[in-house]
C-alpha cells in the first residue's frame, strides 16, 4: 500500500498538484526517487550513462557539463567522475535555516541534499547527488516537475569503472585542466550557472581535442 501511495504523490508531484509546502508528503517522494533505480538508460557520455524523463532533451553535451531544457528552462548537469573515482566524502549540512526548502538525501553510502532559495520572482534548485549536481531556476508553477526531473536524473547515473580508470591513470584530464579546472561538489554556495558562463567565454578563445568515437571504444577493451 505505502508503494502505491507514493507512485501516487511522484504522478501529484511530476503534474504540480503537491505543493512544495507540504514537507511530510514531499520528503517521501523525494527520498523514494532516489531510492529507486530502474535501469533504464537513455543517453550515454564519457565514462557514465544516465536517464533523462520524456519532456528533457538534451541541448549540448560537454562530456561532464551538459545542457538540458524541460519547456523554456535550462537546467545544468555537472558530473564529477574524479570524486566519484576516489569515493570523495562530503559533509553536508542537515538542515538550512534560510532556504524556501532543504532536505538531506541519503541512500546507504551515497548522500547528497536538495536546496531551493528564492530569487525575487524565481527559485533557484540545487539537487547534489550521486556525484553529480543540477543547477536551474524556474518559477512556482514548475517548481516540483524540476525538483522531480533533476532527482531523477542524478539516482539514474551509472558509471563505467573501467572506463573512469582508464581515463585517471592516462592523464586524460591533464590536457583539459589546462582549460578549466574540475568543479569539486561541496556544501558551498557555487553557482555552476555563473562558472559554466565564464568557462564558454573562455572556450571561444582556446579549444582543446576531444576523444573521438574510436578512443572511446579503446578504453571500453
Amino acid at each position: 500500500m505505502k508503494k502505491y501511495i507514493t507512485i501516487l504523490l511522484l504522478l501529484f508531484l511530476l503534474s504540480g498538484c503537491v505543493s512544495i509546502r507540504n514537507e511530510a508528503d514531499y520528503n517521501e517522494v523525494a527520498n523514494n526517487i532516489i531510492k529507486t533505480n530502474s535501469h533504464l538508460y537513455n543517453r550515454t557520455s564519457t565514462g557514465y550513462k544516465y536517464y533523462l524523463p520524456q519532456g528533457v532533451n538534451l541541448i549540448s553535451d560537454s562530456e561532464f557539463n551538459q545542457k538540458l531544457v524541460v519547456n523554456n528552462t535550462y537546467m545544468y548537469l555537472y558530473v564529477d567522475i574524479v570524486s566519484y573515482y576516489y569515493k570523495t566524502n562530503n559533509d553536508y549540512p542537515l538542515i538550512c535555516e534560510n532556504c524556501y526548502y532543504y532536505t538531506y538525501l541519503d541512500n546507504n553510502s551515497i548522500n547528497g541534499y536538495l536546496r531551493i532559495t528564492k530569487d525575487d520572482k524565481l527559485y533557484f534548485v540545487e539537487a547534489e547527488y550521486n556525484y553529480a549536481k543540477i543547477q536551474t531556476y524556474t518559477d512556482i508553477e514548475n517548481l516540483n516537475k524540476i525538483v522531480s526531473y533533476s532527482l531523477s536524473i542524478l539516482s539514474s547515473i551509472d558509471y563505467n569503472d573501467h572506463v573512469i580508470d582508464k581515463l585517471i591513470n592516462n592523464n586524460y584530464f591533464s590536457s583539459i585542466e589546462k582549460t578549466y579546472s574540475l568543479i569539486k561538489p561541496d556544501n558551498s554556495n557555487i553557482n555552476i550557472l555563473e562558472i559554466l558562463e565564464e568557462y564558454n567565454k573562455y572556450e571561444e578563445d582556446y579549444q582543446y581535442e576531444l576523444p573521438d568515437e574510436k578512443s572511446i571504444n579503446n578504453l571500453n577493451d
